[in-house]
């Protein structure tokens, strides 16, 4: 499947925004169905636990390679968490209480989909064997890898069963059934892992800034994220991530929004 599943579900959540008053429910009703089925397909591109590559939206699966491919994740997160928010926002303007299953799941879904975040951050000065590395301590600090999706993310456990038996659990299942063999991803395909880019960063803004959109500044987690000290806010959250990530390319003088490898003296990030 090469269709991008996110933009596709980002685009309805947007266009749920932009139905004027006047719209016929039939087609209302028909692109409410469209987004409920793209979103119970996403189970087929992605694994939800805290483990390395959990939370990282895969950008494609190929039939004929039997491979799932990871490709500019950050945009792939940043679309999930944008859609996320609208998401939580549409079903609260629909009448849904907070506790309400529906919300629970998104609300969980975008901690989940933040906390990936937090953990390619803290992943990077390890994989990149800097001195000292304490998650968070020392190394949340901005500096990340473009995805920590290991080779073997397919036949890893998770809560007792292989990725790619999680992988096609979806009520709406990948085409023809067929099982993932192989993984695609920057972490796995670059000897050295590589670091996230200029672009990526730019793009992540982007889920960011509708978390502080669309959600609640009230809206609250019940288990803290991974930050310096315990933050249970989600708005709060995305802006000391935010904040981070300027910090990192403002840190090296001159100050002009370079990327630079922290654990490598002098190594300017380029991609």
């Amino acid at each position: 499947m090469k269709k991008n599943i996110f933009i596709c579900l980002s685009s309805f959540a947007l266009f749920f925004y932009c139905i004027p008053s006047n719209a016929q429910p039939t087609h209302e009703q028909q692109n409410l169905q469209k987004y409920w089925i793209y979103r119970e397909r996403m189970k087929n591109y992605m694994i939800t636990a805290s483990a390395s590559g959990c939370n990282v939206p895969s950008k494609s699966r190929s039939v004929v390679s039997d491979q799932l491919s990871f490709s500019d994740s950050f945009w792939q997160i940043s679309y999930w968490i944008g859609t996320l928010a609208m998401e939580y926002d549409l079903l609260s303007k629909a009448g849904y209480n907070p506790l309400s299953p529906e919300l629970m799941r998104t609300k969980q879904d975008l901690f989940n989909a933040i906390e990936a975040v937090n953990r390619i951050d803290c992943q990077a000065d390890a994989t990149w064997a800097c001195t000292g590395v304490d998650c968070p301590t020392n190394s949340l600090n901005g500096f990340s890898l473009a995805d920590d999706v290991p080779g073997d993310f397919h036949q890893r456990l998770y809560s007792g069963e292989t990725g790619s038996d999680l992988l096609n659990e979806g009520l709406v299942p990948p085409p023809d059934g067929y099982r993932i063999k192989c993984i695609n991803s920057a972490f796995a395909g670059y000897l050295s892992a590589r670091e996230v880019s200029v672009d990526h960063v730019a793009g992540l803004f982007i889920g960011l800034a509708l978390v502080k959109k669309f959600i609640p500044a009230t809206l609250n987690s019940d288990i803290h994220f991974t930050d310096f000290y315990p933050e249970f806010n989600y708005v709060k959250e995305v802006q000391n991530i935010a904040n981070r990530y300027i910090t990192w390319m403002q840190s090296a003088f001159p100050h002009q929004w370079k990327l630079r490898n922290l654990c490598v003296i002098n190594r300017l990030i380029i991609v």
